[in-house]
């Protein structure tokens, strides 16, 4: 049966005519300032700090596998790790396998995760909106505060991201073709074997991530657009690529699954990922992760929205409709869940850059509104370098180790304050964008990031020594109250036993040789539990809650090492 309503014409390619900035402005800024990101970014990757607590599963389980062999059950902390698919693992333990054990190595297969994503973004946009709007949508990508913070991270995300983008990229080339050639064909099988590595990579969340584009098609009952797709090849194309290993897979661990599944007391259990939000509050929460990350375009979205610039996007594609739809149920469907991370952010990331780069593409034509945007963006620029003061006095402050990594981005602050100054003498919008973005970054990763991490001090990062001195190997210290230091783990080799509650904190004391605890948490247990208990090392670590402040030290407090006094005879003791 056939549709009463029209096929969506193909999108118009952008005309030849259209005026490009002159002398190579916004290809060569864009080029230099993200080449230049990139490398002063990636100089920093081995000191970046340890703010993802999931990242050591991630790289001990993948250096487990290359020195046990085991490459079907990744494992952490003497555990099988079940609660996410295999394919990072793999990516990160061939990385091992050829050029060894390195945190920098796990860290850069996310960053070139991350740069794909990016990539096919712009790709993406290319073909809907011309090579101006590409440019322009892989730098909002680049912006963008998830990528810049899980780039330098060791987490499954990044790889998820770039899968998904592929497998987005693939969907809109088959259903909004420029031709019915191979091409269109070709990326059909492209979709189904991209959403098959994007299922090895996190589970099914990411069918939910593919698959949310074709909700556009069903409503429209295009029925033409979803025949170019080779479903039954397709499908089976991914069954190839996902039953062998998940077959042996879910009979090696099938207990364990289970229980992850299902048991309420599970810390991975699905039901506090997948279930639903049960109050007004809970849905709400998804602000405080979506406004750091698109927050700082808002104001440039209202502008485009209530401006004259959407004449000038419709006349360019006929997809305008559809990424307002396809960002519109992301957002949705993340608010409706329960569990909400700045690492679900990189889903809408790209319907939002397509959305943000066809809006200024149209606006850069369209002599009316150019003045008034350079001024919007100029004033936004300014704003952004002032917020980044404070940061500059705590870094020029204090010259320590954990500050390194931020030196990098000083530098790009530097080259863009530069081109601030050019923009404001010429008024040239693509003299800015650049450095407005890159300005983004900035603020958001050390003012408006809620969870930013100490920057001076002790931090728990240099505890593995006083572990592996203090702990017998044969037995797992305690880490209280959400603390999990994984990455102790990995580098005293010590197995870790993670409590949360207080109950489960007395439990442990019982039989525990070492603790790792908040200070304030330590001295809510009864005296008669701490007495065997001896503090052997401090350290500082970020304040939770959180607090909203610019001033760095309120959202930093102090942990102590606990050891037995039997164990703890001959330790010295170290003090931040």
């Amino acid at each position: 049966m056939t549709s009463t309503i029209p096929e969506i014409p193909p999108p118009a390619p952008a005309s030849p005519a259209a005026p490009m900035p002159p002398r190579g402005g916004l290809e060569r800024w864009c080029g230099w300032i993200a080449l230049t990101l990139a490398a002063l970014s990636l100089l920093s990757i081995r000191s970046y700090p340890f703010y993802d607590p999931d990242e050591f599963n991630y790289i001990d389980a993948s250096r487990g596998m290359v020195e046990q062999g085991d490459w079907i059950t990744p494992h952490f902390n003497g555990e099988a790790r079940v609660v996410k698919p295999v394919l990072f693992y793999w990516i990160v333990a061939a990385t091992f396998k050829i050029f060894g054990a390195h945190v920098a190595l796990a860290r850069l297969c996310s960053a070139a995760a991350a740069a794909a994503g990016v990539v096919m973004v712009g790709l993406t946009a290319r073909h809907l909106l011309g090579n101006r709007a590409a440019l322009l949508a892989a730098l909002f990508a680049a912006g963008h505060l998830s990528v810049a913070q899980l780039s330098h991270v060791a987490s499954v995300d990044p790889t998820l991201w770039a899968f998904t983008a592929v497998a987005n990229c693939a969907f809109i080339r088959v259903a909004f073709p420029l031709d019915d050639g191979a091409l269109s064909r070709g990326c059909g099988y492209l979709f189904f074997a991209a959403t098959a590595l994007a299922l090895l990579t996190k589970g099914p969340v990411a069918l939910v991530w593919c698959l949310v584009p074709f909700l556009w098609l069903i409503i429209r009952r295009d029925w033409a657009a979803l025949g170019r797709f080779p479903w039954v090849r397709g499908v089976l194309l991914m069954l190839l690529l996902v039953v062998p290993w998940a077959s042996f897979f879910i009979a090696r661990n099938a207990h364990q699954l289970k229980a992850m599944l299902w048991e309420s007391t599970s810390h991975e259990s699905y039901a506090q990922f997948a279930g639903p939000t049960s109050s007004l509050g809970d849905a709400a929460r998804i602000l405080e992760q979506l406004l750091p990350s698109i927050g700082p375009w808002l104001p440039l979205i209202i502008l485009a929205l209530v401006g004259g610039w959407r004449a000038g996007f419709n006349a360019k594609t006929r997809c305008g409709a559809f990424l307002i739809f396809w960002l519109a149920t992301l957002l949705l469907i993340l608010t409706l869940a329960h569990n909400k991370s700045f690492r679900y952010m990189l889903t809408p990331i790209g319907p939002t850059c397509l959305l943000l780069a066809g809006w200024f593409d149209a606006a850069l034509d369209d002599p009316k509104t150019r003045r008034g945007l350079s001024v919007a963006a100029i004033s936004y620029g300014i704003v952004t370098a002032l917020l980044a003061v404070p940061i500059l006095v705590v870094i020029f402050a204090n010259p320590h180790e954990e500050t390194r990594w931020l030196w990098g981005h000083v530098a790009v602050l530097a080259i863009c304050s530069e081109m601030l100054l050019r923009s404001w003498r010429s008024g040239r919008i693509h003299r800015l964008l650049p450095a407005m973005v890159v300005g983004v970054i900035y603020v958001n990763m050390f003012v408006a990031n809620l969870s930013i991490p100490p920057l001076t001090g002790t931090t728990m990062a240099t505890l593995g020594g006083v572990i592996e001195r203090s702990v017998p190997p044969d037995q797992p210290f305690v880490a209280a109250g959400g603390l999990s230091p994984r990455y102790l783990v990995y580098f005293s080799r010590r197995l870790m036993r993670d409590v949360r509650t207080p109950g489960q904190l007395a439990a442990a004391l019982e039989t525990a040789p070492a603790c790792l605890v908040r200070q304030r948490d330590w001295d809510q247990v009864p005296p008669q539990m701490r007495a065997p208990f001896v503090t052997v090392a401090h350290c500082i670590v970020p304040r939770r809650p959180p607090i909203l402040s610019p001033v760095l030290a309120k959202n930093r407090e102090e942990a102590i090492l606990v050891v037995r006094q039997s164990l703890a005879a001959t330790q010295p003791s170290v003090s931040h």
